[in-house]
């Protein structure tokens, strides 16, 4: 016990005698009122005029009753305002707190130790250990463990070590929630020990939500942090008052909000960088999913708003869901701290339904000095923001890696160019996941490391071990393959290209109601045996579909399935837009049309698009509204498709099964990551129930894949400046296209329309008019053989590619003026023909009533089977076999798509034969040695060569014709793994 005193003094005698802290008795806490009365009265007479005035007027007044005239108008205040809203408001004439534009080094912060209160009867000893107070006002309870101390904490025949774990049961059990030090006066409560903090902004007994309030080191090689950063750099006078002025506040549903440790130094550390080098920069912070960025993000553009640097304040989502989240919060934010003295003065969300020209007359007015809005409507604005060179503009931008991958980004990095040279506008970019382009975009260059980085990192990693997220690679992971063999066509028919052949017969075969029958009935049966019985039967889960169509037909059976077995579960299909008769068959049309489910499409026809996503994702997490606080909670499973795969947050999430090919560790990563969220309620007989378990089956990607996305994005994220893409390789590769699409002269009769106003945002619109030009350039694609015409549209799309990261590389207009202006005007020519309708439209096979499916199998895999892991999946598109012909019939066709459908004994011989050559080449000495003297690229062709040699005594099992393609898996598969392995075999080679 006596080290923890010991604790306890060291701290309240640094807050004396460096943070401006009094230290005040227990005899000054008025229980009744919960005040310290002292430190209030000594505020009012010293504070300000007005208050002394006042105050010499109350006690003439009321001689004797002046004193509790004060505390009655302070607690009948406090019934109907949260007490950061009634500290900066008037109440007859008295002012209780100062900020920062009324001299707020008046104000008075103030600790009281062992401070006595009414609390529960099981609580043998009804004291605080350290309670915070401004003017007399607590605002912050502390309660203190060392881990060294011999005090150990029992309740209810259970006992807790001396650490935060025993603060957090302390607070939990014997802390009595209804008192009114807790009900109404203090924001935050804080559990710790001399390692690990956490808070609880609003004690609700034994549900009591606590998250971590750790520093910790934002980057690897920084020295270990304990908790000594709390008192020493957080309790501040400063930032006491600066908590109460511009973050604390209180919520629609009465919920206490305060900020996050990182939040908090994220924020002031990023004010601090603007004060000392002014505006113009780019920051990037990397915070974890799950970690409150739109919260933060809220918080920081009001402090830019308050330092008065910034005319206007843009945040930027990528989803039209998001941004009117952010506007509410703001709005929320703003009302608490009476920013401009009303909250619909101080943020306008710009959502899709508001026109192009209202954005930019949004900007010149002197309203709404945040607008929340999409990326996508941006780059009208830019014109707006290039001619005001005196305006200052801050741009938060919300994932930040999903804007680098298209055009918007290169508008808004445009408008930060292009005004005043970079000088009035900063960009603030938040992501959990960044990618390589979004660190080289938005990164700080770190001089002693040689790298970019971002600017602050609170890693998902620190977000795993402080409990804040659920590790969800660590839960239950199921992989499965669906295969099936088809039978031979009655009728056989040509078709032109094979390269889409293939992909619409994979899309019409995953398509079929009675594939998605089987794969509904495997997943609902998981669903019910791992996911349903969790969270009291509340669990709900999300299935991802490959396409929209596929998501809605997917959605109608799954609910087809659970009513035939007498369940009350409902299943909602989310997906943007709405699907129309192009996507959909007839008979499909008119099984929607007499849907009398309240899921998607019943909505789809009432709503506009953003109502309906929104509507969607509410319906999802919350339920039906039945009144009197009640809500049907009956639409468990969500099937979607595009943004809503990652659109938004249901904490209850505990299943996820997904039936799409991510297309990138940033998707796979964040897309997973829906189920990180922390959850736990209390129901009405009393019985707790906390989100322990998460659970994921994919019918698409591999474990491996799985583990290497979540291990990209747990930590540090950086770029070696040594290993930066290189413009000027991109820039050849530009200059190789060009001379194989001979350009030039279409692109002259082009270029004369607008001449020197090409350069414009929308000028590629302007040739889209001039699509006589477009139709000789087009035409001769068209006229192209089928085998060379995919291949002219595959070199356009790649000319695209690549000179869209020059120009999101570019530091000025160093690849759209001068001697590089003709690879600027190749880029927005080809655009446009990339985007014709004419160009990108063909007839797409048709296999209606042509397609029949003979067997159906489905295998499972369990996490982390290394054999299974490593079977080789063969696709029919990947990779052309020799003597490719571009033509196929529909029965070669369904020869070739037969091949891939092997049965178990098949599956088992064909794992052995890679085993045995994995085993065979691991031990080749010819092999070792080309590893030794070759890169991997080189050493490959000979690995290559090896086992073509050896699978061709495997006859048997290769008749599916498709050696070509298996080999080169095998070799992507194993290949790096076996050279990794001979290298380091050979103690002379260095890695």
């Amino acid at each position: 016990m006596q080290i923890e005193k010991q604790f306890q003094r060291k701290i309240i005698n640094y807050l004396v005698e460096n943070n401006g802290f009094f230290e005040s008795k227990n005899d000054n806490y008025n229980t009744k009122y919960g005040i310290d009365w002292e430190m209030l009265l000594q505020f009012l007479k010293n504070s300000t005029k007005t208050n002394k005035e006042t105050l010499n007027q109350f006690q003439k007044k009321y001689p004797n009753e002046w004193k509790n005239k004060i505390l009655e108008i302070v607690n009948n205040s406090l019934c109907y305002s949260p007490l950061n809203e009634f500290l900066k408001q008037k109440h007859q004439n008295f002012e209780f707190f100062l900020n920062e534009q009324k001299n707020p080094e008046k104000n008075i912060v103030s600790v009281i130790e062992e401070l006595s209160y009414e609390a529960l009867k099981t609580d043998k000893d009804p004291r605080l250990d350290l309670v915070i107070f401004i003017n007399g006002f607590p605002i912050m309870t502390i309660e203190l463990k060392h881990t060294q101390s011999n005090h150990t904490f029992f309740y209810d025949n259970k006992s807790y070590s001396p650490n935060v774990k025993a603060a957090i049961a302390q607070y939990r059990y014997t802390r009595n929630p209804n008192n009114i030090l807790f009900s109404s006066r203090v924001i935050t409560n804080f559990a710790m020990d001399e390692y690990e903090i956490e808070k609880c902004d609003k004690l609700e007994g034994e549900t009591s939500k606590f998250i971590p309030f750790n520093k910790w080191k934002s980057f690897p090689n920084e020295p270990e942090q304990t908790s000594e950063f709390f008192w020493k750099e957080f309790l501040t006078k400063q930032n006491i008052i600066d908590l109460i002025d511009n973050w604390y506040y209180q919520d629609n549903k009465k919920n206490n909000i305060s900020p996050r440790f990182h939040q908090f130094d994220a924020t002031n550390k990023v004010l601090q960088d603007i004060e000392k080098n002014g505006i113009g920069k780019t920051y990037l912070f990397q915070e974890a999913a799950g970690s409150g960025k739109t919260k933060q993000q809220c918080w920081l553009a009001s402090k830019l708003y308050w330092i008065r640097k910034f005319d206007k304040i843009f945040l930027l989502s990528d989803r039209n869901v998001l941004d009117e989240n952010m506007a509410n919060d703001l709005s929320e934010l703003s009302k608490s701290l009476d920013i401009s003295g009303s909250s619909s003065n101080f943020v306008q969300a710009m959502s899709s339904s508001y026109s192009d020209s209202s954005l930019k007359q949004q900007i010149q007015t002197k309203e709404h000095k945040v607008i929340c809005s999409t990326i996508q409507k941006f780059p009208y604005i830019k014109e707006v923001l290039k001619i005001l060179t005196n305006k200052k503009f801050a741009i938060i931008l919300d994932e930040a890696h999903s804007s680098t991958e298209g055009e918007y980004l290169r508008s808004v990095k445009l408008v930060k160019d292009l005004a005043n040279e970079g000088k009035n506008i900063s960009i603030f970019a938040f992501t959990a996941t960044p990618k390589q382009s979004t660190l080289e975009l938005f990164g700080s260059f770190n001089e002693q490391k040689n790298i970019k980085q971002p600017f602050y990192l609170y890693s998902h990693k620190q977000a795993i071990s402080e409990e804040m997220i659920i590790d969800v690679l660590n839960n239950e992971i199921k992989t499965v393959k669906r295969s099936e063999k088809l039978n031979e066509p009655e009728i056989d028919k040509i078709f032109e290209d094979r390269t889409q052949a293939a992909i619409k017969l994979r899309e019409e075969i995953n398509n079929r109601d009675d594939i998605l029958r089987k794969e509904c009935e495997y997943d609902l049966d998981l669903f019910f045996e791992k996911v349903e019985p969790l969270l009291n039967h509340t669990a709900k889960a999300m299935f991802i579909s490959s396409s929209r169509k596929n998501a809605q037909k997917r959605a109608y059976i799954l609910n087809q399935i659970l009513a035939e077995r007498g369940k009350n579960i409902k299943v909602l299909a989310g997906f943007s837009g709405i699907l129309d008769k192009e996507e959909l068959e007839e008979e499909e049309i008119e099984r929607i049309n007499t849907n009398e489910q309240e899921d998607e499409i019943k909505l789809s026809k009432q709503l506009t698009n953003d109502e309906r996503i929104k509507d969607i994702g509410e319906t999802f997490k919350y339920g039906i509204k039945l009144g009197n606080n009640k809500y049907d909670n009956s639409f468990r499973i969500l099937v979607c498709a595009n943004k809503f795969q990652t659109g938004f947050d249901v904490p209850s999430l505990c299943g996820l099964f997904v039936h799409r090919k991510m297309t990138s560790s940033v998707n796979a990563f964040q897309t997973y990551n829906r189920l990180n969220r922390n959850y736990s309620f209390k129901t009405d007989d009393g019985i707790i129930y906390k989100k322990e378990k998460t659970f994921i089956l994919d019918w698409r990607n591999s474990i491996e894949f799985i583990s290497n996305s979540f291990t990209e994005f747990n930590g540090e994220n950086n770029i070696d400046k040594n290993k930066l893409t290189n413009k000027e390789l991109l820039l050849q590769e530009c200059e190789k296209i060009l001379i194989k699409l001979n350009l030039n002269t279409r692109l002259d009769d082009i270029i004369k329309y607008f001449k020197n106003e090409f350069t414009d945002f929308n000028s590629y619109k302007k040739m889209r008019d001039n699509i006589i030009e477009l139709d000789n350039y087009c035409n001769q694609i068209e006229n192209l053989k089928e085998e060379f015409k995919y291949e002219r549209i595959k070199l356009l799309k790649k000319y695209k590619e690549n000179y869209q990261w020059l120009l999101n590389l570019e530091e000025k207009d160093e690849y759209s003026s001068g001697k590089n202006i003709d690879f600027y005007k190749n880029y927005c020519f080809i655009k446009i023909v990339i985007n014709c309708s004419r160009f990108n439209s063909y007839d797409k096979p048709d296999f209606k009533d042509l397609i029949k499916i003979y067997t159906i199998s489905i295998e499972e895999k369990e996490k982390k089977t290394k054999k299974d892991d490593n079977i080789i999946v063969l696709n029919l598109n990947d990779e052309k076999p020799k003597n490719y012909d571009k033509k196929i019939s529909l029965k070669k066709l369904i020869e070739e798509y037969n091949s891939s459908f092997l049965n178990q004994n098949d599956k088992v011989k064909m794992v052995d034969i890679i085993y045995e050559i994995i085993e065979k080449c691991s031990k080749d000495e010819e092999l070792k040695k080309r590893a030794k003297n070759n890169d991997f690229i080189k050493w490959r062709g000979e690995f290559i060569e090896k086992i073509s040699d050896d699978l061709n005594n495997e006859d048997d099992f290769y008749s599916m014709e498709k050696k070509e393609l298996f080999i080169k898996d095998l070799a992507e598969s194993c290949g790096s793994e076996i050279y990794s392995k001979l290298r380091k075999n050979d103690e002379n080679i260095k890695e």
